[in-house]
């Protein structure tokens, strides 16, 4: 008869495994931002300090904190299991992305949650699970939450996420271009969280007030991938599929001609190049964006479908029918949504064509092309 045996993984192997899951720093910082979210936050700012000895990442909220039950049951890996009911607003999934999301970042993850006046904080070194190859999370005390920078900013409801030992943010960045650098790698942090986000950023979100984003004091507005305060965007009818007791929402849109946008859309547009050439099905999951710019294999992306948009929104009763991975980042539609996407497809072929082809008139980029500089035959 086979014997059971409790067989766990060792912990410094596993935690330093468990840092390249595929993160970027947009990633890591957006996977956070659902958790803010969720806990109820309309006001979330990101605090990156490279000016001192020991630089430090910080993501600040306002929402609703955690007693230290509850932080140190966020603390642990694996706090959910995505199998089970989860409320409608819940951005998140397998109760990892707290800790795999930071440290793809850094080598220290520290949280500090108030509520009702209360503090509470814990962390994470990677550099003891090694020592120790145990999981020993240090509980702090006030003294220690006190010593910690930004922390002066929770009022009386909310949570701090520092990030300490910067490893991956700082690998390459020495010398006198190090600030530089830090500052692009923050550009890129906002235009992904302004598109991922956007939603929420413009109070569209049912449910959800209106929040407030900024990177290092630099509000972040919302993009909209869909263009749709310009008349000239046309917008088609809605249609819904159904799974079990859930519904999938596919909104097509078809985005106007270059030459139907004001001068300040133009330049605005133009220097979002990159988001306006992704041509495809834009998948959002409780109003958050997941996936875009891809037409999941349906068609090759070309001329015709050049300026087609479909808004996809699902809601996270149907994570596993979109097998939805750890990142949040890539989702596959399941069949039946697959198979209304491919009609949808037929249909806004004809009009994205009528809008972009014509001979001399200047087309939408591809993504290898510069920006609006392919002509029509």
């Amino acid at each position: 008869m086979a014997r059971d045996r409790s067989h766990p993984p060792s912990a410094a192997c596993l935690s330093e495994s468990m840092r390249d899951l595929g993160y970027s720093l947009e990633t890591a910082i957006a996977d956070l931002i659902d958790n803010s979210i969720s806990a109820g936050a309309d006001t979330i700012d990101i605090i990156c300090d490279v000016s001192g000895e020991h630089p430090v990442m910080v993501i600040l909220d306002n929402g609703r904190g955690m007693t230290e039950d509850e932080l140190l049951d966020a603390m642990r890996h694996g706090t959910g299991n995505p199998r089970q009911h989860r409320s409608p607003q819940d951005l998140g999934r397998f109760g990892l992305g707290l800790k795999t999301a930071s440290f793809s970042q850094c080598r220290s993850l520290t949280v500090v949650s108030t509520r009702d006046g209360t503090v509470c904080g814990a962390a994470w070194s990677l550099d003891r699970i090694d020592a120790a190859d145990d999981w020993i999370l240090s509980i702090l005390d006030d003294a220690d939450i006190h010593g910690l920078p930004y922390v002066e900013r929770l009022g009386d409801r909310g949570t701090a996420v520092i990030w300490r030992e910067l490893d991956r943010l700082m690998e390459d960045e020495a010398g006198d271009r190090r600030d530089e650098i830090v500052n692009e790698k923050l550009e890129a942090v906002g235009r992904h969280l302004s598109l991922v986000f956007h939603r929420f950023l413009s109070g569209e979100i049912k449910g959800h007030a209106r929040i407030s984003l900024t990177v290092n004091g630099r509000p972040i507005t919302a993009f909209d991938p869909f263009c749709r305060k310009n008349p000239a965007t046309q917008v088609l009818p809605e249609e819904i599929v159904r799974i079990g007791e859930a519904e999938v929402r596919l909104q097509p849109y078809v985005l106007p001609h270059h030459s139907r946008l004001s001068a300040s859309e133009y330049d605005y547009y133009q220097d979002r190049s990159d988001f306006i050439s992704n041509q495809g099905g834009y998948v959002y999951r409780n109003g958050r964006l997941m996936a875009w710019g891809d037409w999941f294999r349906l068609v090759p992306k070309g001329e015709a479908t050049k300026l087609a948009r479909v808004q996809i929104d699902f809601p996270n009763s149907l994570d596993e029918a979109w097998t939805i991975d750890i990142k949040k980042s890539r989702a596959r539609p399941p069949h039946g949504v697959r198979e209304r996407l491919r009609q949808i497809i037929n249909r806004i072929t004809a009009r994205s064509v009528t809008v972009h082809r014509g001979r001399g008139q200047k087309l939408f980029q591809e993504s290898q092309a510069p920006f609006w500089e392919r002509y029509a035959d």
